[in-house]
């Protein structure tokens, strides 16, 4: 099967200590806002890549899901958003009309996002990522590839 994009998921059980959690369960107690652009550097099982953000993209439909661009996921429901976003491997066009706003591209290492695992697609099942995080992933998907650590680059 060819690799058409990558998921990316985002255990907030796992990625958040119990503060954070606290402060992101009272979303309008959170006053900082990110840069309108900034990069992200990810060190995965496969290398380093790091994409370039930009608020304005989304959720309007600037981009185009092309190879390179990173989008979230989003449910059937108009104007909805997951915790999960997605590397276009290819061209997805698409789903532009589906509304998947592009807010990101790769601008380096896209070779290393090449090498990541496809195996397993879209085969985790996402209820249990949400409620047993990596216990989860690493006892069902033990070649899957995975960032080891996420940065905003200065």
């Amino acid at each position: 099967m060819k690799k058409i994009f990558l998921l990316l998921f985002l255990a907030t059980s796992t990625a958040f200590g119990q503060a954070d959690k606290a402060a992101l369960s009272k979303p309008a107690t959170l006053k900082e806002r990110a840069p309108d652009v900034f990069k992200a550097k990810f060190d995965t099982t496969a290398g380093i890549f790091i994409i370039e953000v930009h608020a304005d993209w989304s959720p309007k439909v600037k981009q185009s899901n092309l190879r390179g661009y990173v989008t979230f996921a989003k449910s059937s429901l108009p104007n909805t958003r997951t915790t999960q976003i997605f590397i276009n491997f290819a061209d997805n066009s698409r789903l532009n009309s589906q509304a998947f706003a592009p807010f990101g591209k790769v601008t380096t290492g896209m070779e290393v996002v090449d090498k990541i695992n496809g195996t397993y697609g879209q085969m985790p099942d996402q209820d249990l990522i949400s409620s047993q995080g990596n216990a989860y992933l690493t006892k069902n998907f033990p070649r899957l590839d995975y960032i080891k650590k996420a940065t905003i680059e200065k």
